[in-house]
């Protein structure tokens, strides 16, 4: 089955170009993974409270490939950030990985598309968003 990129209506670009500032992953029992992106008139703090796993890729030729394989063109990504992705290859390669230990029907595969970067996130609940502005 194909995968399938859902928009996350809660956030957009508002015809921003976000960039990839920094990645926090979990350190302790208290923290978060969280991604920080910038643009010029502004940034996003993106917060996952339940993650799994998550993987980022920042080689352009990469990210290129994996939209054209997907089926989307650069115009598909006009004002979207954040997707949610059915029939997850990525999930399914975690579950693989796992010998299905990371299956669960609570798993969601989010993807963050920036400017510079595409970065897959499992996570069992929905992300927080903070806009800070410049």
């Amino acid at each position: 089955m194909q995968e399938l990129w859902i928009p996350w209506e809660k956030v957009q670009s508002n015809g921003q170009k976000y960039f990839l500032e920094t990645v926090r992953d979990r350190d302790r029992e208290d923290e978060n993974f969280t991604v920080f992106l910038k643009s010029e008139t502004g940034a996003l703090k993106i917060i996952f409270n339940e993650d799994m796993a998550s993987r980022v890729t920042l080689d352009v030729d990469s990210i290129t490939t994996r939209l054209s394989n997907a089926g989307y063109d650069s115009t598909f990504f006009e004002n979207k950030l954040l997707f949610v992705i059915q029939n997850s290859e990525y999930l399914a390669w975690l579950s693989e990985l796992s010998c299905s230990i990371i299956d669960s029907p609570f798993n969601i595969h989010y993807m963050l598309v920036a400017q510079d970067a595409i970065i897959d996130i499992i996570a069992r609940a929905e992300p927080t968003i903070e806009i800070i502005c410049e």
